[in-house]
């Protein structure tokens, strides 16, 4: 009989006879890597040239120096932000360099060593930009101010800032874009790039005989795919082309392709050409794109990808520069390219700070900015970048580079939470009572002489609350002097003395704290009209109409049309057409004004007039029973004569396109700072934000668009009276909060003047 075997010993593997066999698993693991990597290297041989680039230095140098002077609007340097352009460009060249040039020397990639020097080059200088700025906004920026800061520290940490910005401010070219810290979204784009470009370069590493030819068509065909997305993204959501890493792959693999093929592609006989002609191209991009009819980036961003393209394969490794690269290679610029990282990171928050401090900047104060800024940028890498960077001890084990970049993560995190808690209450700790229009008894109406008012060119004016015929404007040169007009009806003038009671009473004016049920509240003034939510208001490079339909299904038509100072009226005119069985449509587009007149921008002044267009033929079209129209004054920098001239001729065409009533509601008062950052800082005196109603009002304007009303026979309304006294234009009503920016009003407060609002559609 044969001898049992323990019932364990029956599954145990018979470990003489498996350990040959794994030791030769391993040797031929070891020797397939061997065989991979010697693969590798033949593949990238004499290829990839890795030496020290002045040019490449310089040309950091003249991005920087363009980014700073367009934000800080010196030299006239108009489209100074295609330096980011140039940036993502010798990046991809600088990163792909540096990785295939590893790749050439060892057959692999280390990501865990390319991930640490990262981290020691980009975190530490961001890092303290970050904290520094949040410390000094707390100084400088309204309590209202600190959470969304907080949001942005929140992005600038976690890599994310161009989804942060791309959703809440939209378009980067707007005003309104003003965050110290919007500059990192670029930051944002390059370190998604960095997380992802390296493992592709590995995963490619499974074809090392191909290795080279496989890279170089995947980064073409990627190129292909960036500009294809850049466009199709363009064309239908053009804010968010702008900001994202899809769209901006393009630029980052131009770059990454010479890395590739090498920069000796351009024969020696028309380097110094190409060179010349890259560097013209560069110059030409930084004025070349103030008003482009174009999404950013585009089409145009061509122009300073390929210049830069042909600076780099211009420059070569010559030892003897030639072409360009003798300015590039100036100490000056030499010097400014070693700083360009901390220069880019101090410029922004300096200015953005220093005019929150001191409001907006003359000359000699945004060149002190950045002198201001050139100078921290020299302390921050002497004493910080430098140190960290060339730090043996980190650069030795990487664990020790990831765990300093983790932390200084999440000291950036902390520093935004505790902006957002540090907040406190945004309330005066007292309740107002909520305002009310009533009407009283009606008075007889008679023929009222009013007296003229200067306007700003010289025209004459009148001043009458209420809903029709308000004001007096020269057609073209006309001048019309102080006029007899008949009065607005009795309800609408007993709801306007109404009105004036509470601004007089009830209100900031009176010195009040900013009430604790003030509606909305500070926190939430920001949130727009319904048909933002809904998706109906264009934007940007979208020229096509998106009419959107409320009220009652089935009934005539009634229309909003206008920007989105017609938008701020929704709330009341859909209440309207509801109690009146109208069909409502809107056809709403931001930053387009009815009146034809021209204004400048990146997009908007070759997108509205054919969206406008569009517009009037719809009304040709659909025939609409009732048509309300509004647009803002303020940010369109007409004088009277222009706005005259160009509503006349939007009114015209209106007038041919439909034969029914047109209400036009001229613009409300404005103010020349955010009014609950504003009252946010002045939470015991809300009057602190009040504005005289000289300065909130343009009677140049208004006294315009009434002539033009008139000339076509459309009702007029002067909504001046709906929100100031005879000197003073408060900016909370009882417990009703006035404007949510500087110009547009809030729901609460549309929803309050409802009562004026019918009563003068009703008189059309």
């Amino acid at each position: 009989m044969h001898a049992r075997r323990p019932l364990g010993a029956r599954f145990a593997p018979d470990s003489d006879a498996a350990a040959p066999r794994q030791r030769r698993q391993r040797r031929d693991i070891r020797a397939a890597r061997r065989d991979t990597r010697a693969a590798v290297r033949r593949s990238l041989a004499g290829r990839i040239d890795t030496g020290f680039r002045p040019d490449i230095e310089g040309l950091r140098a003249v991005a920087v120096v363009a980014v700073v002077l367009y934000h800080t609007r010196l030299l006239g340097v108009r489209s100074g932000f295609v330096g980011v352009d140039v940036f993502f460009v010798l990046s991809g060249f600088l990163i792909t360099r540096l990785l295939l040039g590893e790749a050439a020397r060892t057959g692999t990639i280390a990501l865990p060593e390319f991930w640490a020097r990262r981290a020691r080059r980009l975190l530490p200088a961001a890092a303290l930009t970050v904290v520094a700025t949040v410390l000094v906004a707390r100084r400088v920026l309204p309590p209202l101010a600190m959470p969304t800061l907080a949001d942005d520290t929140f992005g600038a940490a976690t890599f994310t800032s161009n989804f942060v910005f791309g959703n809440r401010v939209g378009d980067y070219f707007a005003p309104t874009s003003t965050s110290p810290l919007l500059h990192f979204w670029s930051l944002a784009v390059e370190e998604q790039f960095y997380l992802l470009w390296p493992p592709l370069l590995v995963l490619m590493m499974r074809r090392p005989r191909q290795y080279r030819r496989l890279v170089l068509l995947v980064t073409v065909a990627l190129i292909a795919i960036g500009f294809a997305t850049s466009l199709a993204l363009g064309a239908a959501h053009s804010t968010w082309a702008f900001w994202l890493l899809p769209t901006r792959m393009g630029e980052l693999l131009a770059g990454a392709a010479i890395a590739i093929v090498g920069p000796r592609i351009v024969d020696r006989r028309i380097r110094v050409g190409v060179g010349w002609a890259g560097a013209l191209g560069i110059v030409m991009s930084c004025f070349a794109f103030a008003g482009v009819p174009t999404s950013w980036p585009g089409l145009g961003v061509l122009l300073p990808v390929v210049a830069t393209v042909a600076v780099i394969v211009a420059g070569g490794s010559s030892k003897r520069p030639v072409g360009p690269a003798v300015v590039l290679g100036l100490p000056a610029l030499q010097w400014i390219g070693r700083h360009s990282y901390a220069l880019y990171l101090w410029h922004w928050p300096a200015y953005v700070l220093a005019e929150a401090q001191w409001g907006p900047l003359s000359v000699v104060q945004r060149c002190a900015v950045v002198a201001g800024s050139v100078a921290l940028s020299a302390l921050s890498v002497r004493l910080v970048e430098d140190p960290i960077r060339h730090s043996r001890r980190l650069a030795a084990v990487p664990a020790r580079s990831l765990g300093l970049g983790a932390a200084l993560v999440l000291v950036v995190a902390l520093v935004g939470w505790n902006a957002r808690s540090s907040v406190g209450r945004l309330d005066g700790g007292v309740e107002a009572a909520a305002p009310q229009l009533i009407p009283a008894t009606p008075v007889a109406g008679t023929p009222t002489s009013v007296a003229a008012v200067p306007a700003a060119d010289g025209a004459s004016t009148t001043s009458v609350p209420g809903a029709t015929s308000t004001s007096v404007a020269p057609t073209s040169t006309t001048v019309a002097a102080a006029v007899e007009i008949e009065p607005p009806s009795a309800a609408v003038a007993q709801l306007v003395a109404s009105g004036q009671h509470a601004l007089r009473n009830n209100s900031s004016a009176g010195g009040a704290a900013v009430p604790s049920n003030l509606q909305p509240s500070l926190g939430d003034a920001t949130q727009r009209s319904k048909p933002y939510q809904d998706g109906c208001v264009n934007v940007a490079i979208n020229d096509s109409l998106q009419p959107c339909e409320y009220g009652v299904a089935g009934g005539p038509t009634m229309l909003l049309f206008g920007d989105s100072h017609a938008a701020q009226w929704f709330e009341p005119i859909e209440r309207y057409a509801l109690q009146h069985g109208y069909r409502l449509v809107v056809l709403l587009k931001m930053g387009c004004p009815v009146a034809d007149v021209d204004f400048s921008g990146q997009v908007l002044p070759y997108t509205c007039p054919p969206w406008r267009d569009r517009a009037i033929a719809w009304m040709t079209e659909h025939q609409p029973a009732l048509v309300v129209v509004s647009n803002s004054y303020v940010q369109y920098d007409s004088d009277a004569e222009e706005w005259a001239a160009g509503s006349d001729a939007t009114y015209g065409r209106i007038a041919d396109a439909v034969d029914a009533p047109v209400v036009v509601f001229g613009d409300n008062p404005a103010s020349p700072v955010e009014v609950p950052v504003c009252l946010s800082g002045n939470l015991d005196d809300a009057s602190a934000c009040d504005v005289s109603r000289d300065e909130a009002t343009r009677r140049d304007l208004i006294a315009a668009e009434y002539a033009a009303a008139q000339a076509h026979s459309f009702t007029f309304v002067d909504t001046t009276e709906w929100f100031c006294t005879d000197d003073n234009c408060p900016v909370i009503v009882g417990n009703i909060l006035v404007l949510r920016d500087e110009t547009h009003i809030t729901a609460p407060m549309a929803l309050y003047l409802q009562p004026l609002v019918d009563a003068a559609i009703a008189a059309a």
